[in-house]
């Protein structure tokens, strides 16, 4: 069952937090709520649980209004059948992880011999078999989180939150932690929505990302869509690196479709880039090939200014005749800081975006 915001509004006050959103979040899919602090994502979240009131919109649980402002309806927290995973995983430390995997199951008031088989179950599936008398404050913050999500999983509900639930967890526990939770999507089918300022946690775990700026949602689809066709300048920058040229001449001219950098270089580009007049630039730093100066006026030259070795690749900074350019390169390369290079890209790597 999909979860339907149409027209939300939040504020508080007079600051406005949430400016007339409205979107599908798909059924049987991980939704992923994606931008800076204080863009409204965590906000809409809570609206979705009842945990905050919208001051205006509707907000559809499946086939359920759990919201509306006119005629005015809002279904009590307790009711909307969603369970959420925080930040702060939420772990009472004085219950053991047993007691607190089955909270749900005993506020619904479930024979102890069903708690006992589903939390059971709740903590193969999580990888914490056998720990279930162990006290919570016994728990690495990794399995504290796993708690957390055995506790969505008993209660059965239709609809899992997620605010940024891995942040509190190093950086290798939160790259395991990720594959964990699609996992745990794909074998119980349930709808997620996960809040995430981390664009490299989105990309990894979203079926569907929506970019949230200013309380609105600026572009959502998939990872790999929103990575390679962002719209605007904002988004192309938030989501990865961007080489963003606002200097280029139009050129198309006896050429094909082209544009022109300082005067003198020519890229090709496709008639479908999404070109139109006041737009800007945008190449992805690991699209630039790298290669010794040609002297070709289809390539762009420069000189290495700095050199990233990160293992896996090399991130360079290279001075050219438009400006400084970021430029990636997989694997290790023996290249050195004022070595002439030259910079070329496909036609189908160049895409325009909107000034924000």
């Amino acid at each position: 069952m999909s979860i339907i915001v149409e027209n939300l509004c939040k504020s508080f006050g007079a600051h406005v937090v949430l400016e007339s959103i409205s979107a599908i979040f798909p059924s049987r899919s991980i939704s992923v709520l994606l931008g800076a602090s204080g863009c409204g994502k965590t906000t809409t979240l809570r609206c979705i649980a009842g945990l905050e009131t919208p001051s205006s919109g509707r907000i559809r649980l499946g086939d359920r209004i759990v919201y509306e402002s006119q005629p005015r309806r809002s279904v009590p927290v307790e009711k909307r059948q969603v369970s959420m995973v925080f930040q702060s995983y939420a772990i009472w430390p004085h219950m053991t992880v047993f007691q607190n995997i089955s909270l749900p199951l005993r506020a619904a008031r479930r024979p102890r011999q069903e708690i006992a088989r589903r939390v059971s179950d709740a903590l193969e599936m999580v990888g914490l078999a056998g720990l279930g008398d162990r006290s919570a404050t016994q728990l690495s913050g990794g399995q504290q989180q796993r708690v957390a999500l055995a506790r969505c999983i008993v209660s059965e509900a239709e609809f899992i939150l997620m605010d940024e639930p891995l942040s509190n967890l190093d950086a290798r526990l939160r790259i395991a932690m990720r594959s964990e939770i699609r996992e745990l999507q794909r074998r119980l089918g349930r709808t997620i929505l996960f809040v995430t300022h981390d664009q490299e946690e989105a990309m990894s775990i979203a079926d569907t990302i929506f970019l949230f700026r200013a309380g609105r949602i600026l572009q959502s689809g998939p990872p790999e869509l929103v990575y390679q066709q962002p719209q605007t300048r904002y988004a192309a920058e938030f989501l990865g690196r961007a080489n963003i040229i606002a200097e280029f001449e139009w050129c198309g001219e006896g050429s094909g479709h082209a544009v022109r950098l300082g005067g003198t270089t020519i890229f090709h580009v496709t008639t479908d880039a999404g070109f139109v007049p006041g737009r800007l630039m945008c190449i992805r730093p690991e699209k630039w090939r790298i290669s010794a100066p040609p002297h070709d006026p289809s390539s762009l030259e420069g000189k290495i200014r700095s050199i990233g070795y990160m293992g896996d690749r090399c991130e360079y900074v290279i001075d050219t005749q438009i400006g400084a350019i970021s430029a990636v390169e997989l694997g290790g390369h023996n290249r050195r800081i004022g070595e002439s290079v030259a910079l070329s890209v496909a036609p189908t790597d160049i895409i325009f975006v909107a000034s924000d």
